[in-house]
């Protein structure tokens, strides 16, 4: 795991919890609806701009990708639940979350160049 990029992420599903993003066709028809967490406090600032350019990423991405950074960070459950919503192993969620988390990283480095 990108601690990084994992805590932007876990950001970015703080702001999708808090109502943001949702005008986008994606979070409202293409993922499974998920019940919302009550903790709505961020540890890190959350920057708008940022996270909505996040947003516009994550819908960039395969519906396969989308659902599970959904359902990581957007859901109050654990890994295990995760990975059984979305019908593959523990070691495939953390394999396939780690894959996504290096392409953000790669991407952010060079939209900065």
């Amino acid at each position: 795991m990108i601690r990084w990029v994992d805590l932007h992420l876990s950001n970015w599903g703080k702001w999708v919890q808090l109502g943001r993003g949702r005008g986008s066709a994606g979070l409202s028809a293409s993922w499974d609806s998920a019940g919302r967490s009550s903790f709505v406090e961020a540890v890190i600032p959350i920057k708008d701009i940022e996270l909505s350019r996040t947003h516009d990423w994550v819908l960039s991405l395969p519906d396969q990708n989308q659902r599970m950074l959904y359902h990581v960070y957007c859901t109050p459950s654990t890994a295990r639940d995760n990975a059984a919503k979305l019908s593959i192993s523990l070691r495939t969620l953390y394999a396939r979350l780690h894959t996504v988390q290096a392409e953000y990283a790669r991407g952010l480095e060079e939209r900065q160049k």
